[in-house]
Parts: C-alpha cells; structure tokens; sequence
C-alpha cells in the first residue's frame, strides 16, 4: 500500500511546530526526533499522549513526527 502523508503546522506562544502524520505507519510518535516514551517529565509526556487515547486505535494506525522550534519547554508542548 503506497503511503499517505499529512502536513502541518501550528504556533503557540513563541514555539512553532511542523508536524507529519504517516498512513500506514505503526503508531510511532516522535518529538524533535525522540521517542515520546522518553521525555522525562510525565505530565508533558501525558499531555502529548492525551489526544492519542482519544484517537483509540487510528493512533495505533500513524507515525506522527513533531518538530517544535522556539518557546520553552512547556509552550512547545501545548
């Protein structure tokens, strides 16, 4: 099956995000290159995941790659 691309991007604050969401893919997110399961702080991690337990399994269907410039840490994530 050919692969599926979407791209956008949002701005918050001082942070601007370029975001690519891949179909077919295997539920893969990535921020600024890392594996969401390894930001440290759990309530940023948790607020990332927060849409994606609403998705239920089309989550589990997407690779979604974050890139996020400028702002803080807590900007970036919201």
């Amino acid at each position: 099956m050919k692969k599926k691309y979407i791209f956008t991007k949002a701005k918050r604050k001082e942070a601007v995000a370029r975001c690519v969401l891949e179909y077919p893919g295997k539920g893969i997110v990535r921020y600024n290159k890392m594996l969401v399961d390894t930001i440290q702080n759990k309530f940023l991690r948790e607020l990332i995941k927060e849409p994606l337990y609403l998705a239920g399994d089309l989550a589990k269907k997407v690779n979604i790659r974050v890139k996020v410039k400028g702002g803080g840490v807590s900007g970036q994530i919201q």
